[in-house]
């Protein structure tokens, strides 16, 4: 007959220690991964202007969701490294996928000047064109860097403000 093994109780203390030991290095190689010595850790988060599903997208390898039609900024990626404040030439290289193709396409993205590091927005523009901004606004916010009917969702239908503010 097999004897049951009864453990002793563990102690709240050793079992802090043990999270800590488990944890500690892991946020500690993400917090240098994102931040490098010479860079802010940020989110990327996406918008898609367009009528078609992205499938999958990244920005200088650093993969996010996907984004639906005439959707977007719900979701936030973590992370990726960005100056503290612009650099002149400054660009980043974006990659996606369309929902109905294999094909993934890429193009090298100047970032405009900003005056301190915030999240990585990369809009995909009805136009065609891919735009990413470091800001720290949302969409709907007035000083957001992508302006008039280019950073409405849908074609002729305003994005939502909060009260008190007017739209583009």
């Amino acid at each position: 007959e097999a004897k049951r093994m009864n453990p002793e109780p563990v102690s709240r203390s050793w079992l802090i220690r043990v999270l800590v030991a488990i944890a500690l290095p892991w946020v500690l190689s993400t917090t240098v991964a994102c931040s490098g010595s010479k860079a802010a850790p940020a989110n990327i988060v996406g918008y898609n202007h367009t009528d078609r599903h992205i499938a999958r997208y990244s920005v200088n390898g650093y993969g996010a969701s996907s984004i639906r039609a005439h959707g977007g900024g719900g979701s936030f990626t973590c992370c990726i490294g960005v100056p503290p404040r612009w650099q002149p030439d400054m660009s980043v290289t974006v990659a996606w996928r369309w929902h109905e193709s294999d094909e993934v396409h890429t193009a090298e993205i100047p970032v405009p000047s900003y005056d301190r590091a915030g999240d990585v927005a990369v809009h995909f523009l009805r136009s065609g064109e891919v735009k990413v901004f470091v800001t720290n606004y949302s969409l709907w916010h007035p000083d957001y860097p992508l302006r008039g009917e280019e950073a409405t969702m849908k074609p002729g239908v305003p994005l939502r403000r909060h009260p008190g503010q007017e739209t583009d």
